[in-house]
This record gives structure tokens, sequence and C-alpha cells, in this order.
């Protein structure tokens, strides 16, 4: 999937990649475009750092490059997408 994205600002607070969600009113960067590539189940966070009650991590590549995030990967709390989300597009065949 592929998202366009108003991208908040805490996305350059924490360079391991774990984006916390502040909140709709979290200042923005801009809006950029970056493409949905992974769920991480909450089962699957073994340190535990994130505490989201809706429960997972949307695994994005983002278009900073591998020396943003974990290696150009961000991952992202729901509710992020779902408050900061403009554009969201399934691809369905690549040709």
């Amino acid at each position: 999937m592929i998202v366009g994205l108003k991208t908040p600002a805490s996305f350059k607070q924490d360079v391991s990649g774990f984006t916390p969600y502040l909140g709709s009113d979290e200042a923005t960067l801009g809006a950029h475009s970056m493409a949905i590539v992974g769920f991480i189940d909450p089962r699957e966070l073994l340190d535990g750092r994130l505490v989201n009650p809706e429960g997972g991590l949307f695994i994005v590549k983002y278009s900073w490059g591998r020396c943003s995030g974990d290696g150009g990967y961000y991952y992202v709390d729901p509710r992020t997408i779902r408050d900061y989300a403009h554009t969201l597009v399934a691809l369905t065949a690549v040709n």
C-alpha cells in the first residue's frame, strides 16, 4: 500500500525508527509518500518500547534513505495513519 501522509514531527525524534503517537495535534514536517510494507503483531514487540492500545505497528519504507529511522524503515502506530493520511492506495498488480 502507498500512503500519502502529513509527516508528524515525531518521525525525526527517534533514530531507531519507532515513532511514538503524540496525537492528532502534533506538528508536521510537510507531507510525504511512503510504502506500507508490513505489520508487526503486538506480541512480536519484544522490547515493549511502544504501548499501543490498538495493537501492532505498520512498517513503512520512507523516502529519506537508509540513514533515517531503522535503515530507512519506520514503525508506525496505526493511529498515526488514521489521523495523518490524506491518501491511501492499494497496489494490486505491477507490470
